[in-house]
């Protein structure tokens, strides 16, 4: 079941362009946050994002749902 707190963490990476920044704007480690992504994408059966060199970037494709999810904060 997709959570609050998985799009809230899904949210912040891609604003913020990265894990280690998400880290640091939630106050929560890296690891934290990667491993709700990856429960994120395992519940929705996708990869949200592409991961080169520890550097999480948003999969072109699912860039919509950053926007949609962008509805609920603001």
């Amino acid at each position: 079941m997709v959570n609050y707190k998985h799009l809230r963490y899904f949210w912040v990476v891609a604003r913020e362009g990265g894990v280690a920044r998400a880290s640091e704007r939630l106050h929560l480690t890296p690891q934290t946050i990667s491993g709700q992504l990856t429960l994120l994408e395992q519940q929705l059966g996708v990869d949200l994002f592409s991961r080169v060199q520890s550097v999480a970037s948003i999969c072109f494709k699912y860039s919509s749902i950053c926007f949609s999810t962008r509805s609920i904060w603001n």
